[in-house]
């Protein structure tokens, strides 16, 4: 890369598109031990061909490793090639050691989802637009598990690097696009054979698999992978999050077939079996019993997409066409030492040696995360780039890349920094009356009045004139997540909070609000543009095992921004201590995805109704045994000042999903919370519950609702336990020794905590919460609803 040339080595990922590589100056590559040497780095001021585009590059991959930087364009040189104005992203801020050269659809690039900007022509579309190759397609021969390199063909297929035939079949698109955007291609059949016998462990299906280079194991759908633990003794370790065989399956005779339609691809038990190699300290990995233990390389996917990774890809010949979305297969002949390329030409049925499937399967994907990268851990030496072409095919030797174990066992420490550097987006909002407004009809029969003006109607329209203060708390129903339904997450939550699998269950643990303390710089609803800055700002696991949490820390800061700010001027304009006019934090949990057993436990306890073991509400006599926690029965130490109950209903929680653009399955499907968190009903939103407990304040503290009275200035609070649908929700409030302190807290139908908070109000001449014009009474020393 570059003028003059740098010599990079990059990890060949089919589930990615985006070319990247670390810079020499980050953080990671300068750190001890030169972590970066064997894979090299990018100097942009050592090129004479640099071109700097923007600094908007942010690439994350399923597995938690990431990379942030700039967009450039500068000259490739490979296979004999060089391409110009090839754009690539630097990364200065990374959590991996080995660059990425993503080889997929132009439309799943880090620029086009992340960044709403159109696709440019990445690695295989480019040697198509420089005239290089007649199509954007290239084939793939990995060969076994012991080979050193493989092959990479662009724009032909090498006929000598398969048996047989290659057999043709659709790529299959997700569910609401209108063309493909990944190597998805539907496995209708999976079955054992040894010794002339064959054992069927799953057909007459369409399971939409991804095929992923990038990605070391295979990962299958649970009742599947039960099926294949059982049959080979596999051994699941929950720490490592692997499962392990005896290291002499590999010397077994048999084959793992997997059926397309038609295509059989056979893949040997000894391509299954991993060498985790040695320890630090000399030692193998043993069972208990001393037997030498080696990773298994089938493993879950749990909920999201099934993925054909290299335990599968090494024993096939796979042809990715773009242009026409199809995928061909053949079985791989296995350290073939001979070539015979042949061009892949322009058009349909361009393919050389291919035939279509009839009938071929080609299910609609759901989209819910792709393949597991991981960065290399085993190096070697790489093979002088052949300069010679074929004809109009590009012939690229791969280097020993490794096995990339630690795309499955990567370190927590590797995952959880890698976290924190994520660079999210920016979220623009116009601030109109609308949505709060919405907000408050939505509230008006929960609530004894609705959060309006004195002359104003629950059905009248808002009007911008004059400009109303945005209600404290109302906030949370503006600057919505920016992410279409594609790529949401398999429970609709967004994937750019997430540390990635096996933490995919989440839910919101508490957080923080400050108000900024000058009147003037209040949000008002008068259709002004405003920005919400996001950050992740700490990341925390607790508990081990099962029970393990990861508890993600996120920073909003808010607040009006001009017309057409450069992004990076817009967050030095809210960096400051007191520049934004709001600024939250939010906490949110991510725990670890159930078994097929939990699933099956929390289900069956889901149908079960016990009477409670702690005193009772008159209106509530039952609980469930699941959900049964310390905290449902310990009641708040003091009595409260002021209270409200309210039974928040199916409707409420459908409509405040709605205003926030909030699709968790957890607010909106029964069944879903049933039969896969092991929730009894839909669970109160965390934001609802923030806001419930600041209405109840703001309407009952003294002076806050006077025009020239208090306002909120912060609060914190903590979510306990969950709160659900169509049970008494209270809410309670008292009046603390200190000055302006308040505590606030909903309980559980039990009368145990859900959720506690403490809040400080204080004077703020020139604004009140509600934009409100009486004053309400003042709460008495007796508890009283509001």
């Amino acid at each position: 890369m570059g003028t003059p040339p740098q010599n990079l080595r990059l990890h060949i990922d089919t589930g990615s598109s985006d070319l990247w590589t670390n810079s020499a100056a980050s953080r990671l590559c300068k750190s001890r031990g030169n972590p970066c040497a064997e894979s090299g780095t990018y100097d942009a001021n050592s090129s004479t061909t640099y071109k700097y585009l923007s600094s908007d590059f942010n690439i994350s991959y399923v597995d938690g490793s990431a990379a942030i930087g700039d967009y450039a364009t500068d000259t490739l040189r490979l296979g004999g090639a060089e391409l110009t104005g090839m754009q690539f992203g630097i990364g200065y801020l990374s959590s991996s050691t080995e660059g990425i050269l993503g080889i997929g659809y132009a439309s799943n690039e880090v620029q086009v989802n992340r960044n709403r900007k159109q696709a440019y022509s990445n690695l295989p579309q480019l040697m198509v637009d420089q005239k290089m190759i007649q199509s954007n397609a290239f084939s793939l021969w990995l060969d076994d598990l012991d080979s050193s390199t493989g092959l990479v063909l662009f724009g032909g297929v090498n006929t000598e690097k398969y048996h047989g035939s290659l057999s043709t079949l659709p790529i299959a698109r997700y569910k609401g696009q209108s063309s493909p955007s990944e190597f998805i291609v539907a496995m209708t059949g999976l079955s054992f054979t040894s010794n002339g016998k064959e054992q069927s462990i799953t057909s007459g299906t369409q399971l939409p698999v991804l095929l992923d280079s990038g990605s070391s194991l295979t990962y299958l759908p649970d009742d599947i992978v039960s099926a294949l633990f059982k049959m080979f003794s596999a051994k699941y370790d929950a720490q490592s999050q692997a499962a392990y065989v005896p290291c002499s399956m590999a010397n077994q005779d048999g084959t793992l077939d997997f059926t397309f339609s038609q295509p059989v691809i056979q893949v040997p038990l000894n391509e299954l079996v991993i060498d985790p190699g040695t320890r630090p300290d000399g030692s193998r990995l043993t069972f208990r019993d001393g037997t030498p233990a080696c990773l298994f390389g089938i493993s879950s996917s749990g909920s999201s997409t099934s993925v054909l990774g290299d335990t599968f890809l090494r024993s096939a010949y796979v042809v990715y066409d773009l242009d026409n979305n199809q995928i061909s297969l053949a079985q791989t002949n296995f350290n073939s030492t001979q070539d015979n390329i042949k061009l892949i030409g322009k058009g349909s049925n361009s393919v050389p040696d291919a035939t279509g499937v009839p009938g071929a399967a080609n299910p609609v994907a759901t989209a819910t995360g792709g393949g597991r990268l991981g960065s290399p851990t085993q190096t070697g030496s790489i093979p002088n780039v052949s300069s010679k072409s074929h004809a109009a095919a590009l012939h690229i030797p791969l280097g020993t890349i490794g096995f990339a174990i630690s795309a499955f066992c990567l370190s927590l420490i590797s995952t959880l920094s890698s976290l924190k550097a994520r660079r999210l987006p920016l979220i623009y909002d116009y601030l109109s009356p609308t949505p709060s407004h919405l907000l408050n009809l939505s509230l008006a029969d929960f609530l004894s009045s609705p959060s309006l003006p004195k002359d104003a109607s629950s059905l009248d329209l808002p009007s911008i004139d004059p400009p109303r203060p945005m209600t404290q708390g109302y906030h949370l129903i503006y600057f919505p997540p920016q992410i279409p339904e594609s790529l949401l997450l398999g429970d609709g939550t967004d994937p750019l909070q997430s540390p990635g699998a096996p933490w995919v269950r989440r839910l919101w643990a508490g957080g923080s609000v400050k108000w900024n303390a000058d009147p003037t710089r209040a949000m008002r609803l008068r259709g002004q543009r405003a920005v919400c800055v996001e950050s992740i700002t700490d990341v925390v696991v607790k508990a081990k095992g099962e029970a393990e949490k990861v508890f993600v820390t996120i920073e909003r800061r808010m607040g009006e921004v001009a017309e057409g700010m450069a992004e990076e001027d817009v967050r030095r304009q809210l960096s400051g201590e007191e520049a934004a006019v709001v600024v939250e934090k939010r906490i949110i949990a991510f725990m670890r995805e159930r078994t097929t057993e939990q699933v099956a436990a929390a289900t069956a306890a889901a149908g079960k109704i016990l009477k409670r073991m702690c005193p009772l509400a008159s209106n509530d006599i039952f609980t469930l045994n699941y959900s049964y926690q310390p905290s449902l029965c310990r009641a708040a130490p003091h009595n409260p000042t002021f209270t409200h109950t309210l039974y928040p209903s199916a409707a409420l929680l459908f409509r405040f999903s709605a205003l926030t653009f909030n699709a968790h399955k957890i607010h909106l499907d029964k069944a879903f919370c049933r039969s896969i968190e092991g929730h009894r009903n839909l669970l109160v939103h965390g934001p609802l519950q923030l806001i419930l407990l600041l209405q109840l304040l703001i309407r009952n503290a003294p002076g806050v609702c006077d025009v020239t009275g208090a306002t909120v200035q912060e609060i914190e609070y903590k979510n306990l336990s969950p709160l659900y649908a169509e049970e008494p929700l209270k809410i309670c409030g008292r009046v603390t020794n200190a000055e302006g302190v308040y505590d606030l807290w909903a309980e559980t139908p039990a009368g145990g905590y859900a959720i506690k908070a403490t809040a400080r109000v204080g004077r703020s001449a020139g604004h009140n919460p509600l934009g409100m014009t009486d004053k309400p009474g003042r709460p008495s020393g007796n508890p009283r609803s509001i």
